[in-house]
């Protein structure tokens, strides 16, 4: 297959802005997309070549995955064991044992299926993972082994019939990817059968010079090639976390990339950009610089304690992934991929070797729940969702997978758990994540009432569509109802807003009038690090207790945010308002932490115990919630 500079140069375009995303910078909110154009990429460069040499009469199955284990593993073997010193000296238990059960699904090939359980891509728990990002590299060796295999069975019956199975299994990977993501989409997000799509389409791409030996002219390249880097673009700025991925509108960046594969040729602009020396250069290190990017961003994040990087620590970050890169792909890929260095069965030998090291010491790190024998435990308290979750399920009643939960919050609106089946629920909680994480103390404080949740995405406030569905279905059901109010402030709102008071005043009149009592609950104090650094004392460091807690001036700056607005809505229109901070806060500091448990399960949502002691604190300040209408 003859190459093409220009295809590099869409590498770098893709690795890039991945890398600028994971960094945190927020001008390139979509810059995740760039896995989506690698996914075309691949599809297209794999399928060329195994159609190349099937013509030729030299393809081979053998000689095949061969290729694609010299240009995957040793780097990533490399990275993998690099990291692993790394996570022993700065990763907390719990992340030590996260880190040793990515191991053993990189090694095999699944870690696209260990992160799809664990959490999803966009949740403030995957920047602290160092693997994550080895997803797509499982969903594309997935995708390899059945690939080719594939091509074997039916090449025979031509490539009209080839195609037309491929797009009909595009089509079908793409419209299963758009209702998926609906109703699962943290699967959706990383499984193959969802995924597959994008790949599918690069590798639809390979027949076009097979099916088109005169080329369109020359106008048509340049506008087609960049239409499709326009697409691209498009995406890069315009996408963000809240962008559905993948579904119908992840055609923008693959049709992108698609068109600049198929017509970013002969001389056109796009070519020749894509071709010079920076953007080759970038695109042909490209792969370890995705290798080496995620674990270097994830070991500062966990080094700092801290999820926000600063401008310097971006800086450095990057540098330090572009030298590695450079190394890793002179020294560790050019030389795995000389057959005539490495012979075929050293080589798989070697690399057996290394994989039963690296699931070995998974299984281990596993095994040993993260060593927590290298920290002194100075406060007790669940320290990850699933204990929150796990509870919640067990005591109540249509709670549904958190999955679906956490995707209902951004879609639909889901009650996700009442306190009984029996009965009318006669007091609502409604909110978003902040309202959730409160309904296990009221819940068990309020054995009596029959209480339900709604969460919800609102923002702005409670003025959202997705919204309105809840809100409507409470104005008209003629029940005699309270409603608790409350939703993550201090996270929505960066400064005073006014329109909070005006937002509250129409959705409090509202539910009145409908015959609804409304009590409004504060927020809870955010603070900057991961309470598992409260939990545990690095021995060989001094107190970070510190960490822990936040001062009156941050205090204040928090309550200012919501603290007025929703003090005024009490004094001027009698609306019950509980202040949550007291229960926190003393003597000017507020602290994590609470008779020896630590009350929160990350930076801003309470575990078990948090929940109970607001459940109980809430119920002091407004007795008569315990009684029936």
């Amino acid at each position: 297959m003859k190459y093409r500079p220009e295809i590099d140069g869409l590498r770098a375009v893709a690795v890039v802005p991945v890398l600028l995303f994971h960094a945190g910078l927020e001008a390139f909110s979509g810059g995740y997309v760039g896995v989506d154009v690698f996914f075309v990429i691949s599809g297209y460069l794999i399928t060329s070549i195994i159609f190349n040499e099937i013509q030729a009469d030299k393809f081979t199955l053998l000689s095949f995955y061969e290729r694609r284990a010299r240009r995957i593993l040793p780097a990533l073997f490399f990275v993998m064991i690099i990291s692993v010193p790394l996570a022993w000296a700065w990763l907390m238990p719990k992340y030590l044992e996260e880190f040793s059960d990515s191991l053993v699904a990189v090694s095999t090939f699944s870690s696209n299926i260990l992160f799809g359980l664990e959490s999803g891509y966009f949740d403030t728990e995957a920047e602290l993972k160092p693997f994550l990002h080895t997803w797509s590299l499982a969903v594309e060796e997935q995708y390899y082994i059945l690939f080719p295999l594939f091509i074997i069975l039916t090449w025979r019956f031509g490539q009209k019939v080839l195609f037309t199975i491929l797009a009909v299994l595009f089509i079908v990977s793409l419209m299963g990817s758009h209702w998926l993501i609906d109703y699962r989409p943290t699967a959706a997000f990383f499984l193959l059968p969802t995924r597959g799509w994008e790949i599918l389409l690069g590798a639809l791409c390979a027949f076009y010079p097979l099916k088109n030996p005169t080329k369109p002219t020359f106008n048509n390249h340049q506008f087609l090639s960049l239409f499709g880097l326009v697409l691209i673009l498009y995406a890069l700025f315009m996408f963000d976390k809240s962008t559905p991925m993948p579904s119908l509108i992840t055609l923008i960046p693959t049709v992108g990339a698609a068109l600049v594969i198929l017509f970013a040729q002969e001389q056109t602009w796009v070519k020749t950009a894509l071709s010079s020396r920076l953007f080759v250069g970038i695109g042909i290190v490209s792969y370890s610089t995705y290798l080496w990017h995620q674990p270097i961003l994830a070991f500062i994040r966990h080094k700092n304690n801290n999820l926000s990087l600063n401008y310097l620590e971006v800086c450095l970050a990057l540098t330090l992934t572009f030298m590695l890169a450079f190394f890793s792909w002179k020294y560790i890929e050019l030389p795995a991929r000389n057959g005539s260095l490495i012979i075929r069965r050293h080589f798989f030998y070697i690399a057996l070797f290394f994989s039963l090291f690296l699931i070995g010491t998974g299984l281990v790190g596993h095994t040993y729940q993260g060593f927590p024998g290298r920290f002194d435990k100075v406060l007790e308290g669940d320290l990850g969702q699933e204990p929150f979750f796990t509870l919640m399920d067990q005591q109540f009643v249509d709670c549904p997978q958190h999955e679906i939960a956490q995707h209902a919050v951004y879609h639909k609106g889901y009650m996700r758990c009442k306190q009984s089946q029996e009965g009318e629920v006669d007091i609502v909680l409604l909110g978003d994540s902040h309202a959730e994480h409160l309904f296990l103390g009221l819940a068990e404080a309020l054995k009596g009432r029959n209480i339900a949740y709604y969460i919800q995405n609102m923002e702005p406030y409670l003025s959202s569509k997705d919204f309105s569905a809840i809100f409507s279905e409470l104005l008209l059901n003629h029940r005699n109802q309270t409603v608790l109010l409350t939703m993550h402030f201090v996270g929505r709102l960066k400064t005073v807003d006014t329109s909070l008071y005006d937002n509250f005043l129409a959705v409090i009149s509202a539910l009145e009038k409908s015959g609804k009592q409304v009590v409004l609950l504060g927020d809870v104090p955010r603070f900057k690090v991961r309470p598992d650094i409260c939990v545990y004392q690095n021995k060989n460091t001094k107190n970070r207790y510190d960490l822990c807690q936040i001062n009156r001036a941050e205090i204040e700056a928090q309550r200012g945010i919501f603290h007025h607005a929703l003090n005024r809505l009490n004094k001027e229109h009698g609306v019950r308002y509980v202040d949550l901070y007291p229960i926190f806060c003393k003597e000017g500091l507020c602290s994590m932490s609470k008779g020896g448990y630590t009350l929160y399960r990350d930076a801003n949502h309470l575990n078990i115990y948090g929940s109970r002691q607001v459940g109980a604190y809430i119920l002091k300040q407004v007795p008569e919630l315990i009684l029936k209408p």
